[in-house]
């Protein structure tokens, strides 16, 4: 069901938990506001894609959305605890909810998405430690693009990011992370020539592609 770039305005009405054979969801840059929780009864729902509206709140209700293989939520305003129910997502591959106010931490059954291969969640308010269960995102079908930058995480790099043995792209930059990047790190960011952006200044950074500095700018 595509109802991408219409002038849509509101609420999505709660009716469209009836729609349980559909398999894909775009409403992408309208003005929605709101997703009802009676999304969480489209079980057969593989791809809901709502980037560019006005959404202010992320249900925990996606997270009963057990075939979801793309869920897009990026450019929205959404605020409040980041639902840790999107993380029992175990079929989904590209989890996208860049550029809102989320708040809250990543779980440490993050490691349960073995077939998440794209996770951004920059450019939000997210805070605590990256857990060291991200490393289990080793798919052996796709790069792995991890997207943290512009965070409140803290404390030190997971050693474990070394066993993402498909990484492509990691971006820790504008985050609070703090120490020297471990050598596991380096081997796999070496091994891959993968991209790696960071804050030079906060962290030791050997092998690092892309360097920024405390004013925000590279160095």
């Amino acid at each position: 069901l595509g109802l991408s770039h219409l002038n849509i305005t509101g609420l999505i009405p709660t009716e469209i938990g009836r729609l349980t054979g559909i398999s894909k969801l775009m409403i992408e840059g309208a003005h929605i506001a709101s997703i009802p929780t009676e999304i969480g009864l489209l079980d057969s729902l593989t791809d809901l894609l709502m980037a560019n509206n006005t959404i202010e709140r992320i249900p925990s209700e996606l997270g009963q959305l057990t075939a979801l293989r793309v869920l897009d939520l990026r450019n929205n305003n959404a605020s409040g605890t980041l639902p840790h129910e999107l993380f029992l997502l175990d079929q989904c591959r590209q989890l996208r909810i860049s550029r809102n106010q989320l708040t809250g931490t990543l779980p440490t059954y993050i490691g349960n998405m073995t077939s998440l291969w794209s996770l951004e969640v920059e450019h939000n308010q997210l805070s605590g430690p990256i857990p060291s269960e991200i490393g289990h995102l080793s798919t052996n079908r796709f790069y792995v693009e991890l997207r943290l930058n512009h965070n409140n995480f803290g404390g030190s790099i997971p050693s474990e990011i070394g066993l993402v043995r498909r990484l492509d792209k990691l971006y820790i930059q504008g985050t609070n992370l703090r120490g020297p990047v471990p050598t596991p790190v380096c081997e796999l960011v070496n091994l891959r020539y993968a991209q790696f952006y960071a804050d030079c200044g906060q962290v030791d950074c050997p092998c690092c592609s892309h360097c920024f500095c405390s004013t925000g700018g590279s160095c």
